[in-house]
């Protein structure tokens, strides 16, 4: 996690890099870069509610706003419906090839 000057960690409970969860604080709206590269299926929420997120042109890393105050982040990454119909597909596949 990569924070500009006015922001801070308060406390971090990562439990891998794909599931983590952070209390930040901040003096102002800042963009957090999470290090690791964005891919669909990643997902920010702030507070428990889902924050936009995308890569930053630059680096491809996560980036996202943190509003002013002090909040619980979360960061996670899940499936995306293409994921979920890849998972599906090769068993119909299967099917038709006989």
């Amino acid at each position: 996690l990569s924070l500009p000057a006015g922001a801070v960690v308060v406390s971090a409970s990562a439990a891998d890099p794909i599931n983590a969860s952070y209390a930040l604080n901040s003096t102002a709206p800042v963009t957090v870069t999470y290090q690791q590269f964005y891919y669909p299926g990643w997902r920010v929420t702030i507070d428990g509610r889902h924050e936009p997120a995308g890569p930053d042109p630059s680096t491809g890393l996560i980036v996202f706003t943190l509003p002013a105050g002090t909040h619980t982040v979360r960061v996670t990454f899940g499936t995306t419906p293409l994921r979920s119909a890849a998972v599906v597909k090769p068993p119909v596949a299967f099917v038709f090839t006989w």
